[in-house]
């Protein structure tokens, strides 16, 4: 999984109130509680596919990292290691 805003790596997303057949639920990461997102369960009654499809959205989604954490893997690329994300050079901050 992707690293949460808050800096850990979660190793669940929890369910928040699911019941079998919702079309959108929400859930959280279980390494802080503090950041909570919505994703489309399409109506599934097996609480195993929800989660997966959660742990798909969670990893999906775009963070707003400044990405100080870097590697540089080309002249024009590099990865950060905090959002697990390759980007442009020209994303990086200046300083």
């Amino acid at each position: 999984m992707k690293p949460c805003p808050c800096g850990k790596t979660p190793t669940a997303i929890l369910l928040y109130n699911w019941q079998p057949q919702q079309k959108w639920v929400f859930a959280t990461p279980e390494c802080c509680g503090e950041w909570m997102f919505e994703f489309r369960a399409s109506y599934s009654k097996d609480e195993e596919e929800v989660t997966a499809l959660a742990v798909e959205a969670w990893d999906a989604m775009p963070r707003n990292c400044r990405h100080e954490d870097v590697m540089m893997i080309d002249p024009l690329r590099a990865h950060c290691r905090l959002c697990d994300t390759e980007i442009s050079t020209a994303e990086l901050p200046r300083s």
